[in-house]
């Protein structure tokens, strides 16, 4: 296998990462019940089926706002690194176009389950609902500690808003599992690689609230077969991917390398 390392410095920007379950909720009532196995939507790594009928479009001026050269998202992840800082961390990737045999997403789970999402935090709460939290555009409602069963969200992938229940979300790997495993996470152990997949860290931009139409035409594809729909977040989503892959040593394909780079050209 031929590696090389496009030409640039490495420059890494500063990241912040907002608390891991920060802000003010309410909370619905709920009758006391015993606890019981997680709802579909909780523990796979895609919510339930997609709601099929369309959100109104948000209003572009009112969710993002300038910055140099490109536009600072809303309510994507934290720790997406401008554009310049994301040039120059492509160059530190290691050009691979490999296929690994052996996938599967439970090679993502120590407990070798097919289920996407870990408790974690206070009051360990999943991953998904977390995310759910974080992202919301208003201070959410929960039903017990940790369901989140109303809240504000905006797709940024397809400018589809999101008004009262989640259901219709799914939380988006930007670098999908698969993606990963062709890019080196084969070589990780399990623990690893479940961390990858729940990686809600400081200054890691890899999981995303966004509609389950525009996560699942996405898939396991990269940014050379796949951006999305909504042409304002390619910058982001570019960025974001490139930052993920930087910080866990990922490899980029030839074809791969090159779509990041155009997009960034515009950013």
């Amino acid at each position: 296998m031929r590696r090389r390392r496009l030409s640039t410095v490495a420059v890494i920007g500063t990241v912040t990462f907002a608390a891991l379950l920060p802000g003010t909720v309410t909370y619905a009532a709920a009758p006391v019940r015993p606890a019981v196995a997680q709802d579909d939507d909780d523990v796979t790594c895609e919510g339930p089926d997609p709601d099929e009928s369309p959100g109104p479009a948000a209003s572009g001026s009112s969710r993002r706002l300038p910055r140099g050269g490109g536009w600072a998202p809303a309510k994507w992840p934290t720790g997406i690194p401008n554009a310049g800082d994301a040039r120059n961390m492509l160059g530190q990737l290691i050009v691979a176009d490999n296929k690994p045999p052996g996938y599967h997403r439970s090679k993502f789970r120590v407990s070798g389950s097919n289920d996407c999402w870990i408790r974690q935090g206070d009051p360990c709460c999943t991953t998904r609902q977390i995310v759910l939290k974080e992202q919301s555009t208003i201070p959410v409602t929960l039903k017990g500690k940790c369901e989140v069963v109303k809240g504000n969200w905006t797709s940024e992938y397809d400018s589809r808003a999101f008004a009262g229940s989640p259901k219709g979300l799914d939380i988006d790997h930007i670098v999908p599992l698969k993606a990963a495993w062709d890019a080196g996470a084969d070589t990780w152990d399990v623990a690893k690689r479940e961390r990858f997949a729940n990686d809600i860290s400081p200054g890691t931009p890899q999981l995303i609230a966004v509609s389950a139409t525009s996560n699942r035409s996405k898939g396991d594809k990269r940014p050379d077969q796949w951006m999305p729909p909504d042409p304002l977040a390619a910058c982001p989503y570019g960025e974001a991917w490139i930052a993920v892959k930087h910080k866990y040593d990922l490899t980029v394909t030839r074809a791969e390398g090159n779509a990041l780079a155009r997009t960034l050209d515009h950013c």
